[in-house]
């Protein structure tokens, strides 16, 4: 036996095998390495980590392929709607800036329909199905649900230990359940036309239109939510903290009076800028100039004013009532269904008959509308 075999035991399975990147060319005959270079070498490289650089001609069919993605989401109707999106501005106008992120709050779609959760806020209780919790704006089951997900243990539960503790406005949940219930009762029941899939969900006709019959089997509900914080600025130099305290109240309460949902923009709805189009967009889906806020109360222990306003979309839109623009504008509003978008406001004002303040009170304030589309009737 050659003492090369002593060394290598398959030399010829070695010689197919190709050299490694970093291997140096064979040189003539009669100036290769001794034996003991290979068996150095080959112990090198297992102490090594694998250098895989120079080895993709050695990959398996399963290593080539693409890892999957981290997440994946499910279709979406608003695929269908891409075009909007162009004609709103593109992805770059403030009113189309919409949140992509946060968790999917989804995955109550797990659990049966007829199972419940039951919820204490600031000590009311409410009990409510999936299906109806599922119909809510993504913002809220946000509000509701921090984490994005149920609590074991708490699907169906019927008992005071049973319900989450709840940090959110009673008040306001109840409007907007209230409004919504009243909604999907004008929806005509299913009859013998099957209900649609989701992928066709939403068609390009606005939601009224004649060209489908079961378009009147789904209703838009616009939702809109302004949160208000305001700072005061102290009326004199040497108020104590007491007093600042229920300046602040008082401030509030004159605030709570200006309940006009429009009223804040009024001052910057010239024609072109952003707050006209955004208000041109609502009132084109159902609001009106005049509206107020349909919820507006002050939180606890907070310089914060929430409001919350609901609107169904119109689906009474021609085109020989209502500009093209407008019809447009209506439509648009779709690209916000289960994508709520923010737009953000800081204004200076000066209240007047503010209770225990001389003259006018200069506060600054701080608006965020959150805007987003629900739709009743989706399978």
């Amino acid at each position: 036996m050659p003492p090369s075999d002593l060394y290598d035991p398959e030399p010829a399975q070695r010689d197919k095998s190709p050299a490694p990147a970093y291997e140096p060319p064979a040189a003539s005959s009669s100036s290769d390495p001794p034996d003991t270079y290979h068996e150095t070498l080959a112990e090198t490289k297992r102490a090594l980590p694998q250098d895989t650089k120079g080895e993709s001609s050695l990959r398996t069919k399963d290593e080539d392929a693409e890892p999957p993605p981290a997440y994946s989401e499910g279709y979406s109707p608003l695929q269908s709607f891409s075009y909007l999106m162009a004609a709103a501005g593109g992805a770059s106008s403030i009113i189309t800036q919409v949140q992509q992120g946060g968790p999917p709050i989804n995955t109550i779609g797990d659990v049966g329909a007829d199972e419940t959760i039951t919820m204490d806020l600031r000590g009311t209780r409410f009990v409510l199905s999936r299906d109806e919790l599922l119909t809510l704006p993504e913002f809220v089951l946000l509000s509701l649900f921090p984490n994005g997900l149920f609590p074991e243990g708490h699907m169906g539960g019927s008992t005071d230990g049973d319900a989450i503790q709840v940090d959110y406005d009673p008040e306001s949940l109840q409007y907007m359940l209230e409004f919504f219930r009243k909604v999907a009762s004008s929806i005509p029941s299913e009859s013998s036309p099957p209900p649609s899939q989701d992928g066709d969900a939403l068609s390009n006709e606005p939601l009224g239109g004649t060209g489908r019959d079961d378009s009147s089997k789904r209703a838009g509900i616009i939702v809109l939510r302004e949160d208000l914080d305001f700072y005061v600025i102290p009326p004199k130099a040497d108020i104590k903290q007491p007093e600042m305290i229920e300046v602040k109240r008082a401030a509030a309460r004159a605030l709570l009076k200006q309940d006009g949902i429009f009223s804040g923009l009024k001052r910057s709805d010239e024609p072109g800028t952003t707050e006209a189009h955004l208000i041109e967009m609502l009132t084109a889906g159902g609001f009106n100039h005049d509206d107020q806020w349909g919820h507006r109360a002050g939180e606890p222990n907070k310089a914060v004013v929430c409001s919350l306003a609901l609107a169904r979309l119109r689906s009474d839109i021609r085109g020989n009532e209502m500009g093209n623009n407008a019809v447009g504008m209506a439509q648009k509003l779709l690209l916000f269904w289960r994508k709520p978008a923010r737009r953000c406001w800081w204004e200076g004002v000066e209240l007047d008959n503010v209770e225990g303040v001389e003259g006018t009170l200069k506060v600054w304030i701080r608006r965020v509308w959150t805007l987003e589309m629900s739709v009743i009737g989706l399978r």
